[in-house]
């Protein structure tokens, strides 16, 4: 079985990776895409830092978008019934969706169920579950941020920014997943979306400060 909606989408993001990211961000923007001689404390943060982060988030993400999208169509090509791993995050209602249900599933998959669900049945809250996910996963990316040279503020603020999401998702699901925002449902999810994104974008720009 040939997975044609992985291989497309591995293809747009290798054109993503190779043509459209340099042009917008290296050419038109003149801003450089490696972000691990960058010392956040010293680069001013408007525009410069803002820019380079969304430059180095973009090419990071399309990269883990290829590689998920590439093991798919092997594991398909080898006769497995291999699900996409990212479920169109972009449409995501909440925090609680985003990280549940359409990040990255797989190690959603593996946290959930060697480190959530063990943390509950000792626990039985769910909030100091989340905490050791969130601390767990935050170890797996600064790690290996430090082994590859990347500055002391960069890994501290990956790791803040990681180890603060069981906040951030106390308050979009007890403060903005249950409002209304307008009697259209599909306006009203449209706004979802956008507080969504601007809960991951703010937290991370906190991160820094």
């Amino acid at each position: 079985v040939f997975n044609m909606e992985a291989f497309a989408i591995m293809c747009a993001h290798i054109s993503f990776m190779l043509q459209i990211h340099p042009f917008i961000f290296e050419q038109l923007l003149q801003v450089n895409s490696s972000f691990s001689g960058t010392d956040v404390c010293q680069t001013p943060l408007f525009p410069e830092l803002m820019l380079q982060l969304a430059s180095t988030l973009s090419f990071l993400v399309s990269l883990l978008y290829c590689a998920d999208q590439a093991g798919l169509v092997l594991l398909n090509a080898c006769g497995y019934d291999a699900p996409l791993d990212m479920v169109a995050p972009w449409q995501s209602f909440s925090l609680n969706e985003f990280w549940g249900k359409r990040w990255n599933q797989f190690v959603a998959y593996l946290l959930r169920k060697f480190v959530y669900i063990p943390t509950m049945e000792c626990t039985n809250h769910r909030f100091v579950a989340l905490c050791m996910v969130f601390t767990v996963l935050s170890t797996l990316h600064v790690i290996p941020m430090m082994l590859d040279g990347f500055p002391r503020s960069t890994t501290m603020t990956a790791w803040h920014w990681f180890v603060t999401q069981p906040l951030w998702l106390y308050i979009d699901e007890n403060y903005i997943a249950n409002l209304t925002f307008s009697q259209s449902k599909q306006f009203d999810r449209f706004l979802h979306r956008c507080a969504t994104l601007i809960l991951l974008c703010g937290s991370f720009v906190v991160s820094f400060l």
